[in-house]
């Protein structure tokens, strides 16, 4: 670690920094905000049940049983056609208040994933967010750590 006796050594060394975090914030949003993509990806990809198969195990899924209690976690969703898999996008972008990181999915059966009047929600996006978690966090402390040790 360098030790300054000039401000103006010092304020360069500051103004390196400001300049660098930017780019490492928006690599460290980039990489979460893939990271959260896949995993979301991952969770809709489970083998599927066919219909006849819902059908015998009286419709898992139904807003009339407790969240959870399907074959699998109400998070995953079974694969048929792989559609919705593949419905999956990500974007990064700046806004006025600095960069924002958005995952969605643009299938048509997405918007059965909020529930009906039928269907519980199966929260998909949210577990997919809470999965990535320490690692979005690590993708920011490495972003802040990098900038720190610039001198």
């Amino acid at each position: 670690m360098a030790v300054y006796t000039d401000a103006s050594q010092l304020s360069a060394v500051y103004r390196r920094r400001a300049q660098a975090i930017r780019p490492a914030f928006r690599r460290a949003v980039q990489a979460s905000t893939l990271e959260i993509k896949r995993t979301a990806m991952e969770f809709s990809s489970r083998t599927g049940l066919p219909p006849a198969a819902l059908r015998r195990l009286r419709h898992p899924f139904a807003a009339r049983l407790p969240k959870d209690s399907g074959p699998y976690p109400d998070s995953q969703i079974g694969q048929r056609t792989g559609r919705f898999r593949a419905g999956w996008r990500a974007q990064t972008r700046e806004t006025a208040d600095g960069l924002e990181g958005q995952v969605w999915n643009d299938a048509p059966q997405a918007r059965f994933m909020l529930g009906t009047r039928k269907m519980r929600k199966r929260p998909i996006l949210e577990r997919a967010a809470q999965v990535c978690r320490l690692r979005v966090q690590q993708e920011f402390r490495a972003a802040q750590q990098d900038v720190i040790t610039i001198s």
